[in-house]
């Protein structure tokens, strides 16, 4: 069984610690810390952060509270904006009160010390190198694999991967 398919299968599993998370949580009176964020995978054309591709605005807003910032988005009406951990957002990319998009933003030389991996791997600070070796080349000298659901640094060139953007497949580059 190949990497891919075993983290597809879990993903319903995934799903479901998520949601009894949040309603210990909710039970609680509390919003799950946003570092949690860090601790899920990031599977390719469906999720990212413990939330899946289709959720309402609200559920994002019942785990995580009100964003950080509320901006325009490249791929989406809106994007939310959640600081993480130190130096990492989360961007929840939101179309008619639905989430199209989730990344995960770390900017600078420094790569942080908790990332989600991919389903091929892939962490926030890993040489670029590696999403081609592993993705195959970038069309248009962008590293949006629109058959997969995934893309990589949209702000632009980087030796390292500063991005990761987790879209319905098929979904053309902004």
């Amino acid at each position: 069984m190949s990497a891919e398919g075993g983290m597809r299968r879990r993903w319903p599993a995934l799903v479901v610690m998520a949601v009894a998370s949040l309603l210990a949580a909710t039970a609680e009176g509390q919003r799950l810390p946003r570092r949690v964020a860090l601790d899920w995978p990031a599977l390719d054309g469906e999720g990212l952060a413990s939330m899946a591709l289709g959720i309402d605005e609200a559920q994002v807003k019942a785990l995580l509270g009100e964003p950080d910032t509320v901006t325009g988005s490249a791929v989406a009406e809106r994007r939310l904006g959640y600081e993480v951990a130190p130096g990492v957002r989360l961007e929840v990319h939101v179309r008619e009160r639905r989430v199209h998009a989730l990344g995960l933003t770390a900017r600078g030389h420094e790569a942080p010390a908790r990332s989600p991996r991919t389903l091929r791997g892939l962490r926030l600070g890993v040489p670029v190198t590696a999403v081609t070796e592993r993705y195959g080349e970038s069309t248009g000298g962008r590293l949006w694999y629109a058959d997969v659901g995934i893309a990589f640094n949209l702000e632009g060139p980087a030796e390292t991967v500063e991005s990761i953007l987790v879209f319905p497949p098929g979904t053309p580059a902004p």
